[in-house]
């Protein structure tokens, strides 16, 4: 296996175990979810900062987390929490307080649903649609940042790959 390295950012203080900057990554260099999460880490700091550039202190408060979910409510206008959180794959119990934060944010509306008196419609509000026009040209600069190292065909290459793993 190729041995890979990266610095740590200069000597370590005591007790650490490593005596210079080089941290060696050995069995990591081979792992898939490894070079993922190097990659998520670098995507998302990618998209706060070009976020952080619109101005707008609500654009530069969404994750792409919260992202997905606005762009899947535009999509689906009136679709139950239940839906949302299987579309998204996580816990019902998990999307409330998301779903509340977008609410705070006057981004999301909760309108009872006209098919189950139990549930809630989901709706991006006025200030939600202008969010995520706004957010869109955002996000199309963002993924031309991240993947400026790819060709075209390595690019579609890479989605089709990590549409396999999910």
């Amino acid at each position: 296996m190729n041995e890979q390295t990266v610095d740590s950012g200069g000597p370590t203080g005591a007790g650490t175990g490593t005596v210079s900057g080089k941290v060696s990554l050995g069995f990591l260099t081979g792992l898939i979810g490894y070079h993922l999460r190097l990659a998520q880490l670098r995507v998302f700091e990618q998209f706060s900062t070009t976020m952080k550039k619109s101005g707008d202190p609500v654009v530069a408060s969404i994750t792409p987390g919260l992202f997905r979910i606005l762009l899947l409510v535009g999509e689906n206008a009136g679709m139950n929490q239940s839906s949302l959180a299987r579309a998204v794959r996580i816990d019902r119990s998990t999307l409330v307080p998301i779903l509340n934060k977008l609410e705070g944010l006057g981004l999301v509306e909760r309108r009872a649903s006209n098919v189950d008196r139990r549930s809630h419609a989901l709706h991006l509000t006025g200030k939600g649609e202008e969010t995520v026009a706004l957010m869109q040209s955002r996000v199309l600069e963002h993924e031309a940042l991240i993947s400026a190292k790819l060709t075209d065909s390595e690019r579609r290459t890479l989605l089709d790959l990590l549409s396999k793993l999910s």
